[in-house]
């Protein structure tokens, strides 16, 4: 099951991190996403531990709509694989060339090699469904880092 977990870029700060937790956009197509609040056990002076309500801060973040991308449900050693991350993987098999490929929902998941051109010299395009390396993935792959971040990758 895929989680509904969002990222994008805050449009309110010089260095535009991410921020993470569920999207909204509102009539005129402005993004915002609404970080998590969260129930936790937390120890309270003089009564002991209790559930609180944890805010992290900022309910609502307004984004960068072009930045905005979706948790697809897979890992690599890094983490959290979200659209439009960087991944690269075959270092399990020793495989030449190591694949590099940019993860788009499409609306599958779909691994889109850079480096990789299939016999009319187009991206290689893998599909999570019938993805041969979908077992080990999570432990072969790493997560180069995304096309808003480092572009050159995709060269």
């Amino acid at each position: 099951m895929i989680t509904n977990k969002f990222r994008g870029k805050r449009a309110d700060t010089e260095n535009h991190e991410f921020v993470y937790g569920s999207l909204f956009i509102d009539k005129s197509g402005d993004c915002y996403i609404i970080k998590p609040i969260y129930w936790k056990r937390k120890y309270i002076a003089g009564i002991g531990k209790k559930w609180c309500l944890i805010d992290d801060g900022e309910e609502i973040v307004r984004v960068i709509p072009d930045t905005v991308g979706k948790f697809v449900g897979i890992y690599t050693k890094d983490g959290e694989v979200y659209e439009d991350d960087i991944v690269e993987w075959g270092h399990k098999y020793n495989e030449n060339p190591i694949r590099i490929a940019v993860v788009k929902l499409n609306p599958d998941i779909q691994l889109v090699c850079t480096n990789l051109k299939n016999l009319y010299g187009m991206p290689s395009v893998f599909r999570w469904g019938s993805f041969a390396y979908s077992e080990f993935f999570h432990e072969d792959a790493r997560t180069l880092g995304n096309k808003h971040d480092n572009p050159e990758l995709l060269k």
